[in-house]
């Protein structure tokens, strides 16, 4: 799934204000411009690995780092979806 399509879908949610796709290698400097209340991250980070996570604090905000569900990454989905229904080219 292209970031594109990932971006589409989150942006469909009702919950989610904007969905941003940058070039850098972190979230750090658009976090910063944006100050989001909440910012959410998946389950393969934490706090401490987390380089926006100093930037989200510094202005007051939350961090919240998402659990990961075993068997939904997209990894995951695109393998059953390929063992269920075959590759076709």
């Amino acid at each position: 799934m292209s970031q594109e399509e990932r971006a589409e879908i989150l942006a469909a949610l009702e919950a989610v204000d904007y969905v941003v796709i940058f070039e850098e290698d972190t979230a750090e400097k658009l976090v910063s411009a944006l100050q989001p209340d909440l910012y959410f991250k998946g389950g393969t980070y934490t706090l401490e690995n987390l380089p926006e996570a100093q930037a989200v604090t510094r202005y007051g905000g939350e961090v919240r780092i998402l659990s990961l569900t075993p068997g939904l990454s997209t990894s995951e989905l695109a393998d059953r979806i390929l063992a269920r229904f075959g590759e076709k080219g």
